[in-house]
């Protein structure tokens, strides 16, 4: 199951105990009495992308690989991505060569000079440069980063190692955490 939204990880949402309770208490006077129900989340692998684009002469390249990474974040959501627009089916492979042809079709990309696709393996491998990658029965793609830029795609190992940028104009203050235990 898949809640509609889940603040905590938009790009992921998890369900709840409530949603799942809620769920499984709507299903229960419906099932036959021989059927047990077994109501979980998703499990998500990670996904790393990172293109090089061409940009249409006399356009500002910035809005354009912008449009191009959200182009990309939207193919792969879960709730609403995949070929239809109606969430990434399950069982689907991510194909690198899909993943270039969404950004092909982004207003203003003249040409995808390259798309490089990467994502962790079952021991926590991290593998780069894949033409596919193959999902399970209940796995979906979890967009962890994409980079666009024009020219040559960003090396995978860049995406994974960048810290998180703060918004512009963002300012912090500390926050003291008092651990649960000593």
């Amino acid at each position: 199951l898949i809640p509609a939204r889940d603040p905590l990880a938009p790009d992921a949402p998890q369900p709840d105990f409530f949603f799942l309770d809620a769920v499984c208490r709507h299903l229960q006077p419906r099932r036959l009495i021989t059927t047990e129900l077994h109501l979980r989340g998703p499990r998500y692998r990670d996904i790393w992308v990172s293109v090089g684009v061409q940009v249409v002469g006399g356009r500002a390249a910035g809005p354009v690989l912008a449009a191009v990474r959200q182009a990309l974040r939207t193919f792969l959501s879960p709730l609403h991505g995949g070929r239809d627009g109606s969430g990434w089916p399950l069982e689907t492979p991510v194909l690198q060569r899909e993943l270039e042809a969404v950004a092909a079709r982004v207003d203003g990309v003249r040409l995808v000079n390259e798309l490089l696709l990467g994502t962790t393996g079952p021991t926590g491998v991290q593998l780069d440069n894949l033409t596919q990658v193959a999902l399970g029965p209940l796995e979906l793609p979890r967009v962890v980063a994409v980079e666009a830029a024009t020219g040559a795609a960003a090396p995978l190992a860049q995406l994974r190692s960048a810290p998180s940028a703060p918004p512009p104009g963002a300012t912090f203050a500390p926050i003291p955490v008092i651990p649960e235990r000593c």
